[in-house]
């Protein structure tokens, strides 16, 4: 797959945008699922897909997760993003974003860990409160599907309808 126009991280491995919309029709709609390589069984990719899933997310969560590894956060994992793209489902526009597979487990409450995000993100590099009110105004961060991963959950949380 070519590189994203968004700058976002690339996956030699990812199939094309059409592979990924007919594997997940075939599960039909639920939060997300893995991409697996059929030849070595390891996970290409986490996609998240949906009605409301949005381009916008996947530039929040790849911006949130670069930010977090220019500050040196190894105790946070976000997933970057290999690409995001929509497709048209009868007349409906679903959003798809391809990541990261990052299976961790939460140990924090989610409040708690969008703050420390806030907090290593937008403190040591004396940002503006831009940056704490970008991460802020998500509000907490959630459970992706069968993997809990962090998130910034600005649009996950709105787009899961939790």
């Amino acid at each position: 797959m070519s590189s994203s126009p968004y700058e976002f991280q690339y996956n030699p491995s990812l199939p094309s945008e059409e592979t990924i919309v007919a594997h997940c029709l075939r599960l039909g709609f639920v939060r997300g699922t893995t991409i697996v390589d059929p030849s070595t069984k390891s996970v290409i990719a986490w996609i998240k897909y949906g009605p409301n899933v949005t381009i916008d997310e996947a530039r929040t969560q790849d911006w949130t997760a670069k930010a977090l590894r220019d500050v040196g956060a190894s105790d946070l994992q976000v997933p970057r993003v290999f690409h995001a793209f929509t497709a048209e489902y009868y007349g409906c526009s679903i959003g798809y974003i391809a990541m990261e597979f990052i299976e961790v487990a939460m140990k924090k409450p989610w409040d708690d860990f969008s703050q420390t995000v806030v907090r290593k993100i937008a403190y040591p590099h004396q940002r503006s409160d831009g940056a704490a009110a970008l991460l802020s105004a998500s509000g907490s961060l959630v459970q992706y599907g069968p993997k809990p991963v962090a998130l910034p959950s600005g649009v996950s949380r709105r787009m899961n309808g939790s």
